[in-house]
């Protein structure tokens, strides 16, 4: 949802304070907070309020660094997980009519789609419930879920190799196998959190390989990580040469039919951060 014209005022080193139509909004690197002008009078919100561990509040401080805290100007938000769905929502919804003839624009009617480029949407549930900004919201995910502790559930890539042909979905488990591996060794050696995406990808070639006194002809695993605050540009992620080896070596001896392992060091642009 674009904002309206705002007026803005600079306050210390590290705040703004955002003016808006009975609406003002404080945005700083451990505090948003929100006043409205109501019936009732006038109620606060503060994020001050919410239990945020560090990296949370680094999540939401990047979102509204890029977003310019559009999410509290909002009526209501549609929290997704990536670009895709905060184009398509959108597009799906003007489909649909109200009262049978007009469509139904988001924007029109105050609602946000807003993307957190993940699947950790804990963050930005807290900052919106009650306890926080008080902002209604629903949440819209393919079902692949991080939970605290790091572990995740990718049921989205579940469901979508049951559409697969059968002989696709051994590529599948192939690169399943391939990627827990790598973000695996990420946690371990300390580098999930400083990266903002990273991923295997099974690329549809194949190499020579030797397996004991013989060769084999086998497919390649491209192992890709970047970072980025927006996502609009990027660059590769300078994994230490140590955890790209380890990396390597328990893909190629744990994953069946691997022979190759390669590690995308492109940047965005010219190369975007998925692989299609």
């Amino acid at each position: 949802m674009t904002p309206p014209t705002l007026e803005t005022a600079r306050v210390g080193a590290d705040a703004v304070v955002v003016g808006l139509a009975r609406e003002r909004v404080r945005v700083a690197a451990d505090l948003l907070a929100l006043t409205k002008e109501g019936p009732a009078g006038t109620k606060a919100y503060a994020s001050s309020r919410l239990a945020l561990t560090e990296w949370e509040e680094h999540d939401l401080q990047r979102y509204f660094d890029v977003t310019k805290a559009e999410m509290a100007f909002a009526k209501g938000v549609i929290l997704v997980e990536g670009i895709a769905e905060q184009f398509l929502i959108p597009a799906f919804a003007s489909n649909l009519r109200l009262n049978g003839t007009d469509p139904l624009e988001l924007d029109r009617v105050g609602i946000s789609v807003c993307a957190v480029y993940g699947t950790d949407f804990l963050p930005y549930v807290k900052l919106l419930s009650p306890d926080g900004l008080n902002i209604p919201f629903v949440l819209i995910s393919d079902g692949d879920v991080t939970f605290s502790d790091g572990s995740a559930v990718y049921a989205g890539l579940k469901r979508a190799i049951k559409f697969l042909p059968d002989t696709q979905k051994q590529a599948a488990e192939t690169l399943r196998l391939a990627d827990h591996i790598f973000i695996e060794e990420l946690r371990r050696a300390g580098w999930y959190d400083k990266t903002s995406q990273a991923f295997a990808v099974f690329l549809p070639v194949k190499s020579v390989g030797v397996a004991g006194d013989g060769r084999r002809h086998d497919p390649v695993v491209a192992l890709r990580a970047v970072e980025t605050v927006d996502f609009m540009t990027a660059r590769w992620a300078h994994l230490p040469y140590e955890l790209l080896d380890v990396c390597a070596r328990r893909i190629v001896n744990e994953v069946p039919g691997i022979s190759r392992v390669v590690y995308d060091i492109s940047g965005k642009p010219p190369a975007t951060i998925e692989w299609d």
